[in-house]
């Protein structure tokens, strides 16, 4: 029987890149807190071939949409909305987050 580990993905997608510098460390203490408390399982961003940047993403390990929505409306970046977010159920059937 295949093991399955639910997660849900965060998409970030800057829309204000101006007030970026000045949220960066309230965010990354963010990141941090909820790390520590198990709630966030990774997050960074991501880069196109030629280097410039993406989507930002962060994997929840909670419960439900809903807790992620949650957890999502506290990030610093959508507080003081610098950018926006999509929420997806990522389900893990194989790999070192099945263990």
């Amino acid at each position: 029987m295949i093991e399955r580990k639910s997660y849900f993905i965060l998409l970030r997608s800057i829309i204000d890149a101006t007030s970026l510098p000045a949220v960066v460390a309230e965010h990354l203490q963010w990141v941090a807190e909820h790390a520590r408390e198990g709630r966030i399982v990774a997050s960074g961003p991501s880069f196109r071939p030629d280097g410039t940047g993406d989507v930002g993403l962060t994997v929840f390990d909670v419960e439900s949409f809903e807790a992620a929505e949650t957890l999502a409306k506290g990030d610093p970046f959508f507080q003081k909305k610098i950018a926006t977010f999509e929420i997806r159920r990522w389900d893990v059937r194989d790999g070192i987050a099945t263990r």
